[in-house]
């Protein structure tokens, strides 16, 4: 028994498939595999959105919530270079002001 090149997994050398065969056996592109390009993608999308920073981040989930399509938004953000996104300033998020009032004032 002998196995297979980069592999652990074992074979019978007297068991091989003649190339012309195996062509002929190729999976057919189902929906698991598209889904997984689709994973793939998705990776890919969530590298970049992170790289632009936090602001960004905050922007396209604020966006999604009001009814944006995610993957739409997800594709225009990677447009973004993130270099000139941090160049701008616009990956940070501006600080929160919160205005405290003693009771009784007036608004």
């Amino acid at each position: 028994m002998s196995f297979i090149s980069g592999s652990s997994l074992p074979h019978k050398a007297d068991h091989w498939i003649p190339l012309r065969a195996a062509a002929e056996r190729a999976v057919v592109p189902t929906s698991a595999m598209l889904a997984s390009s689709t994973a793939i993608r998705l990776r890919h999308l969530a590298n970049h959105l992170h790289r632009l920073g936090p602001r960004p981040v905050f922007e396209i989930f604020a966006e999604a919530l009001q009814g944006a399509p995610l993957i739409e938004r997800l594709e225009r953000y990677a447009q973004l270079d993130p270099d000139l996104v941090h160049a701008l300033g616009a990956d940070v998020l501006p600080p929160v002001i919160v205005c405290i009032k003693s009771p009784g004032t007036a608004p």
